[in-house]
């Protein structure tokens, strides 16, 4: 049975802003500092009709707690915060899935995993194949493979042997 996004917002409203928690207020005082809300699945005890749509799409479910967040500060402040997102932490353990076993059936559901994280650092695309201009011809030296790590392009210009490039 599908729930309709105006119940999930009620319920939303219901379980985590009707009772004014202290978790909620101090996030209200502390934005923009702070720009994620936290709140336990427990919350919701064993009301499987929103914890069950929270678990199979979550996307529309964080939507109606955005607008059900949305509705609490309309009647609590006269500010309107934005980019404001909802984290839901202690899912039920069912919703616990191996990085081994995490699959494409998983997709598109909330589920939660276990892990230590060894390194962390700045994302970077891997460029196989790149093309450079020259900074004084302005001539496009194309198709210098790229390996491993180091980004390579040619020695100099085989224009005007100038030793300048633009990626």
């Amino acid at each position: 049975m599908a729930v309709r996004n105006g119940d999930l917002t009620e319920k939303w409203y219901e379980y985590v802003y009707r009772d004014r928690d202290e978790s909620v207020r101090r996030f209200v005082d502390n934005y923009p500092d702070e720009r994620a809300l936290s709140v336990s699945c427990d919350r919701f005890g064993h009301d499987y009709r929103f914890v069950r749509p929270l678990l199979s799409n979550p996307d529309e479910a964080l939507r109606a707690g955005k607008a059900a967040l949305s509705r609490f500060l309309a009647s609590e402040t006269d500010r309107e915060l934005q980019d404001v997102y909802l984290r839901v932490s202690d899912l039920p353990a069912k919703s616990e899935v191996s990085l081994a076993d995490l699959r494409a059936t998983h997709l598109n559901g909330l589920y939660t995993t276990r892990g230590v994280v060894a390194d962390t650092g700045p994302s970077r695309p891997k460029v196989v194949r790149a093309a450079f201009r020259c900074a004084k011809c302005e001539d496009v030296t194309r198709h210098v493979p790229q390996t491993g790590r180091e980004f390579r392009s040619h020695a100099k210009c085989p224009r005007c042997s100038s030793v300048g490039y633009l990626f």
